[in-house]
């Protein structure tokens, strides 16, 4: 808009939000647990900004899907609202569990949120072995009607 002849105001547009910064949430979080004196889990740093990089490392990294996006109302943020949702949920488990999540990204295994059961019999699964070109034929057989055994009218 500009401004009018009958009067000098100009008209201010209302200013867009910035998007929100992932590490500044997560700041918010750890600075929050740490006001209540709550410990902090073994293995993550003390420092609010160190401990917010530190968490992002050890998350799943952001998936293809996981797409920022502005709204009419704000921000739509789903990689950052699973990293601290993720966050949330790592610091109500008991420690040895925290200590198991640990332990198991330093093996490779990346949590994204999943339950301590569930993660306990993904870590005995090796993804590497899974004989995905031997699934890939099995699948397009299937698909393709071949090798299937029919049905007989007998």
């Amino acid at each position: 808009m500009t401004k009018t002849d009958l009067f000098d105001d100009e008209i201010i547009e209302p200013e867009k939000p910035e998007k929100p910064n992932d590490i500044d949430r997560l700041v918010a979080i750890i600075e929050n647990r740490q006001a209540s004196n709550c410990g902090d889990p073994r293995g993550m740093p003390t420092n609010p900004q160190q401990a917010a990089h530190w968490w992002i490392k050890f998350l799943e990294p952001r998936l293809q899907h996981e797409i920022d996006m502005k709204t009419k109302k704000g921000w739509h943020l789903p990689y950052q609202e699973r990293l601290a949702d993720c966050l949330k949920i790592f610091y109500r488990m008991r420690h040895s569990e925290q200590a198991e999540l640990v332990a198991m990204r330093g093996r490779g295994i990346q949590w994204r949120g999943d339950s301590i059961e569930f993660m306990r019999i993904r870590q005995k699964v090796d993804v590497n072995k899974i004989d995905k070109a031997g699934m890939l034929k099995l699948a397009k057989r299937l698909v393709s009607g071949s090798n299937v055994p029919r049905e007989t009218n007998a």
